[in-house]
C-alpha cells in the first residue's frame, strides 16, 4: 500500500460530471478525480469515469513519446489477500496481454507484485520485468492511504511522478520511477484505507489502518472501471 504525493496549486476543472483537479511540479504532473460513492452509482457513470481514466492516462502516453503501438508493462501492487491492499491486483486480473500485432500496443501484465512479502526487492524484480518484456513504459496499479476522509475510497490518483510501494504503511522500498527505471512510470491508485488518528482527528500511539465494511465491493468497482479505462489507453485511435 502506497501513500499519495504532494502537489502544490491544483486546479479544478469538471468534465463529465466529475471533478478533476490537476497539479505539476517540475515535469511531473498528478491528476485526481473526484467520483464519490461511484460504487453506488450506474453502470453507465462507472463507464464514463473509466473513459475519463482513459483519457488522462492517455495524456500521459503521449506526453512521454508512447505510441499506440509501444511495449506497455503493467504491474499490479499488493497483497491479493488483503483485500484494501489489493487493488492493483484485481486490476491486473482484468489486464489481458497482448501480443502486439498490426500496430497494436504489446501489453504484458503481472499480478500481485508484493513489497516486502515476496522475498524479493520489487525495484529489482520489476526492473527484470521490464528488461524481459522490452517495455517502453511501465504502469503500476496500488491501493493507496487516504490523507483525509474526505478522499476515502472517493478520488482516482494517476500521476507521472513514480510510486513507493509500502510508503502507506511505513514499510518504504525505493521508488519506482523514471530514475529508477530507465522508462516512463505511471502510477494508478484509490485511497483504500485510511490510519484511525487521521480519521477521528486525535493522536494513537498504534493507529489500526481502517476501511469500510463494503471494501470488496468498492474494490471491485474501481477495478472494473481503471480496467476499462487502461483498455481504453492501451488501444487508442
Amino acid at each position: 500500500m502506497a501513500g499519495r504525493a504532494h502537489f502544490p496549486d491544483a486546479t479544478a476543472e469538471r468534465f463529465l460530471g466529475f471533478e478533476i483537479l490537476h497539479a505539476s511540479i517540475e515535469r511531473a504532473e498528478y491528476h485526481t478525480v473526484v467520483c464519490g460513492e461511484i460504487w453506488k452509482e450506474d453502470v453507465d457513470r462507472r463507464m464514463r469515469l473509466g473513459g475519463l481514466c482513459g483519457n488522462i492516462i492517455s495524456h500521459y502516453l503521449e506526453k512521454h513519446g508512447i505510441k499506440r503501438c509501444s511495449r506497455i508493462l503493467f504491474v499490479g501492487l499488493g497483497n491479493p489477500d488483503s483485500v484494501p491492499d489489493s487493488l492493483g491486483y484485481a486490476i491486473a486480473k482484468k489486464i489481458t496481454p497482448t501480443a502486439g500485432v498490426d500496430g497494436v500496443a504489446a501489453v504484458y501484465s503481472f499480478p500481485a507484485l508484493i513489497p516486502g512479502v515476496t522475498g524479493f526487492d520489487t525495484v529489482r524484480l520489476i526492473k527484470a520485468l521490464k528488461e524481459l518484456s522490452k517495455a517502453e513504459v511501465i504502469i503500476c496499479a496500488d491501493s493507496l492511504t487516504a490523507l483525509s476522509r474526505e478522499r476515502l475510497q472517493s478520488v482516482i490518483q494517476i500521476t507521472d511522478v513514480g510510486i513507493s510501494p509500502g510508503s502507506g504503511v511505513d514499510q518504504c522500498a525505493e521508488e519506482i520511477s523514471h530514475r529508477t527505471m530507465g522508462v516512463p512510470v505511471i502510477s494508478v491508485g484509490v485511497p483504500m484505507a485510511i490510519f484511525e488518528d487521521v480519521l477521528t482527528d486525535g493522536y494513537t500511539a498504534t493507529p489500526a489502518l481502517l476501511t469500510r465494511a463494503e471494501c470488496d465491493v468498492i474494490r471491485d468497482t474501481y477495478a472494473t472501471v481503471i480496467a476499462h479505462g487502461l483498455r481504453c489507453s492501451f488501444f487508442r485511435k
